[in-house]
């Protein structure tokens, strides 16, 4: 292989290596394997999230997350909260990861409204607000986005850079907040969406300066 070409490769692949150690362009978790595919909540949660076959868009055989809350002050269980520390961590930046996409049903009586809390480096980071959802919404798309502009908390570029954690959660007004009623909400396809400017400059870049080469 040209020596030079391979350098190109080489630098491209230093850029987007980290994909391979946790978080990648484009990974969407649909639970259609039976399990919660790594999601958690709290130890003493009286209502931790379960897999829950064939109630999904595409019907039998889709399965979903089910994330519950019981409202009940500030206590075990109050906030529909789930996390992941397995493959949601890595370098965000990097990998131009800019908004999270997921299917969701909201079973509730009430409107509920989940963002994103992250962990890292520069400690905890949270969306600035959660993406309201109403009471008995049906399936209905939404996208949180984690761009650095919309989120508040800590040092959001050293946390974006080495994501150690992120966790749904209900949040308004910057702050998490624990709803006035029982929650219950049907989770799917959680999605990292790319972000496909880095990968086009990258693939202009190589090809300018095989041009200049040939």
């Amino acid at each position: 292989m040209n020596r030079f070409v391979f350098s190109v490769l080489f630098s491209g692949s230093l850029l987007f290596g980290s994909q391979a150690f946790g978080v990648t362009l484009g990974q969407s978790d649909d639970f259609n394997d039976g399990t919660l595919q790594n999601w958690i909540t709290g130890e003493i949660n009286p209502n931790p999230p379960s897999n829950v076959a064939d109630v999904g868009q595409g019907g039998v055989g889709d399965h979903v997350m089910h994330v519950l809350s019981n409202a009940e002050g500030g206590g075990p269980g109050a906030q529909p909260v789930v996390f992941n520390s397995t493959q949601w961590i890595g370098d965000y930046l990097v990998n131009g990861i800019t908004a999270i996409t997921l299917d969701i049903n909201n079973l509730s009586a009430i409107p509920i409204n989940p963002g994103i809390e992250i962990w890292g480096p520069g400690g905890s980071i949270n969306t600035a607000n959660g993406t309201t959802v109403p009471a008995g919404s049906g399936w209905t798309s939404i996208t949180i986005n984690i761009e650095p502009g919309n989120l508040v908390g800590g040092g959001v570029l050293a946390t974006l850079a080495d994501v150690e954690q992120i966790r749904f959660r209900e949040i308004q007004g910057g702050a998490f907040v624990t709803p006035n009623a029982a929650t219950s909400a049907y989770y799917d396809n959680v999605t990292a969406v790319p972000e496909p400017a880095s990968l086009t400059l990258l693939g202009w870049s190589t090809c300018a300066l095989l041009r200049r080469r040939g």
